[in-house]
């Protein structure tokens, strides 16, 4: 398999080219927007994509997903794990950063 470096690439073309046997970047893992899983450390995490936050909000998608429990979750950008991640309490953020 070969791999491009240094590429900006959304989650649907990555995935395309991955079929294709091209990775983009290093070759991490791609997280599902809204799905259940471990990061990169082994914590379950729910994973979310930085448009449903908004300032100490979540928008109804991450509501309907988490419901009322405590979750901890990583934001993912165009599906690439980031170093942000924090709690959601009762379909609010409690703690993030």
């Amino acid at each position: 398999m070969s791999y491009k470096k240094d590429a900006n690439i959304d989650l649907e073309s990555r995935r395309a080219l991955k079929a294709l046997g091209i990775e983009i970047g290093d070759p991490e893992p791609l997280y599902e927007d809204l799905s259940y899983g471990l990061d990169k450390r082994g914590d379950e995490a729910m994973f979310i994509e930085r448009y449903h936050i908004s300032g100490w909000e979540v928008d109804e998608a991450v509501k309907a997903v988490a419901g009322d429990m405590t979750v901890f979750f990583r934001v993912i950008e165009n599906g690439l794990h980031t170093s942000s991640h924090g709690w959601i309490e009762g379909g609010k953020i409690v703690q993030w950063g």
